[in-house]
């Protein structure tokens, strides 16, 4: 990871032929293999674009040679979409294309789903939306399918295309909302709740939301119901997180800190403090929401840690 970050960096600077240099000493090759394409794609945008075509071809090779299909088809999935963002739109698709047809060759069924879903939004951020949508709808698996769709959706409305967004996010919604287990049924709705918000379509991510939480009620599962109170607290939805989390009643040393975490990241005072009345059940919940009380009240963090001394002793 190191030399990645360094070979990066150099690429950004300039330094095409260190970074290169640096790249090639890197052991793992999928990470070898994406740093190169991160190299090329500055070169390329240096106006080195012959030569950033060669280094392009390099981590190519590299990736082929990766011996797990799975990470070898991400990758090059990745290393298409970056020679999308720098114009090379052909080369890229043919690296789509041949990624998809070994993709749909996997046996494993889980496996091939996964491996196209991965394929699916990388093709999806390098602005291929309608095969994007056309891979992703081939997914076998409501649960896995709806996941991609709404990626990929997410991705059309960062690219300006919010009607279009929208129509497959619909889409979406009901095939999550046919899914029978309650569970995966839960989990695409959280996903999607989280595409929705990120683009700003707030009322249908709150809809999402709710029903997310209907569905983890029916697997009667406390880990479950936390995951759906974590997403609302993520997706900016304070008020349902805190509602959620007031009806949980196991779990909360594990999961509490985690929806106080959520809300503390988002700056959410109240909503820390509505929650505050479920921290002293355990010490370490309570010193957890002493710390997240630090981080949004840094004037009184003396006040604060006095009270965490008192606990702790």
């Amino acid at each position: 990871m190191a030399l990645a970050l360094i070979a990066e960096e150099m690429a950004r600077a300039g330094e095409f032929e260190m970074a290169i240099k640096v790249a090639k000493g890197i052991e793992d090759a999928r990470e070898r293999s994406v740093v190169l394409a991160l190299i090329a794609a500055e070169m390329a945008k240096a106006g080195m674009v012959e030569k950033a075509e060669e280094v392009f071809e390099e981590a190519i090779e590299v990736a082929k040679g990766i011996e797990d299909a799975k990470w070898r088809l991400e990758t090059l999935a990745r290393i298409a979409e970056e020679m999308a963002k720098v114009g090379m739109v052909e080369k890229a698709r043919e690296v789509f294309e041949e990624a998809i047809e070994v993709a749909e060759g996997i046996e494993d069924a889980f496996g091939r789903s996964w491996t196209l879903r991965e394929i699916a939004t990388e093709m999806a951020k390098a602005g291929e939306f309608e095969r994007a949508i056309e891979v992703a709808k081939g997914i076998e698996g409501a649960f896995l399918r709806s996941w991609t769709l709404a990626r990929v959706a997410a991705e059309m409305a960062k690219a300006g295309m919010m009607e279009k967004a929208e129509e497959v996010f619909e889409e979406v919604m009901e095939v999550a909302k046919g899914i029978e287990n309650a569970w995966e049924r839960s989990k695409a709705l959280r996903e999607i709740a989280t595409e929705m918000a990120k683009v700003g379509m707030v009322e249908k991510a709150r809809e999402a939301i709710k029903q997310a939480w209907q569905a983890a009620k029916q697997t009667a599962s406390f880990y479950r119901l936390w995951e759906v109170a974590e997403t609302a607290a993520i997706a900016g939805f304070t008020k349902e997180a805190v509602e959620f989390a007031h009806q949980i009643a196991g779990e909360r040393t594990k999961r509490l800190p985690r929806v106080l975490d959520a809300l503390t990241e988002r700056g959410e005072r109240k909503g820390v403090k509505a929650l505050l009345a479920l921290c002293g059940w355990a010490i370490g919940t309570a010193i957890h929401a002493c710390r997240c009380l630090i981080r949004l009240y840094p004037s009184h963090a003396v006040s604060i840690a006095e009270v965490v001394q008192e606990l702790a002793s």
